[in-house]
């Protein structure tokens, strides 16, 4: 036979605010961790978007070059008015080239 009885629920305010302390930490933890993995998603987003909007720029180039190749094969070269309206700056990259920037960015991979 035992000297101290305990009744069921007999915990003292220390005791439930441990246990609270307890919870707050836990949920603290988990929502760092889960904030932490949603940025890491957001980031990976972010970062396939710019690659996206990276070749399609250098795709744009390509194809703005293809069209003036397509022009000046089908354009008869013996015309001089034909060779007047040739300009070397029409398959140079545009100036400031945007096209140079996402093309290092492809390489670099980000």
């Amino acid at each position: 036979m035992s000297l101290v009885t305990v009744e069921p629920f007999s915990h003292t305010a220390s005791d439930w605010a441990t246990v609270a302390v307890g919870v707050l930490a836990g949920v603290t933890i988990f929502k760092a961790f889960w904030d932490d993995r949603r940025r890491q998603k957001e980031r990976e987003e972010d970062r396939r978007e710019r690659e996206d909007v990276a070749y399609a720029t250098v795709h744009a180039e390509y194809f703005r070059i293809w069209t003036v190749s397509e022009q000046w094969r089908t354009a008869t070269l013996v015309n001089p008015a034909v060779i007047e309206t040739m300009s070397p700056e029409d398959i140079l990259p545009r100036p400031g080239s945007r096209c140079q920037h996402t093309r290092s960015r492809i390489v670099r991979g980000g």
